[in-house]
């Protein structure tokens, strides 16, 4: 993360030759095994509006191939939440892993605050160190 969290371009390259672009407000790596090698990359993007986060999302659908009607269902849901009692809720699309990468967007959305925050989760079989 930069200092004032003034977002970072970040390209993560997977395997196949693709690369994964954006602007990340935040990157951690870490184990799911204690003491073991890095098995999880989590980029978390700067907070959208629900229409910019609609466009990311869509425009992920197109790149990684994730089906557009989940976008559609995802984005009724959005906004039939904006006047809901929920606090929080979050949709995760997946689609097809990139070699020996498993990749998922994460929706998040904070309904109180109005704000989306999407985040790519890049994980792969771990080993102990």
């Amino acid at each position: 993360m930069n200092p004032n969290r003034r977002p970072f371009d970040i390209a993560v390259a997977l395997p196949g030759g693709r690369v994964f672009h954006a602007q990340a407000a935040m990157a951690v790596m870490l184990s799911s095994m204690r003491a073991g090698d890095p098995d999880r990359l989590i980029v978390q993007l700067p907070s959208v509006d629900v229409q910019a986060a609609g466009r990311l999302i869509d425009r992920y659908a197109t790149e990684w191939g994730f089906p557009a009607d989940e976008v559609g269902r995802w984005r009724t849901g959005a906004d039939r939440r904006v006047s809901s009692d929920r606090h929080y809720s979050t949709h995760v699309f997946t689609p097809d892993d990139a070699g020996f990468v498993h990749l998922e967007f994460q929706v998040s959305h904070h309904v109180r605050e109005s704000v989306f925050v999407v985040v790519a989760l890049f994980s792969w079989e771990g080993h102990a160190a």
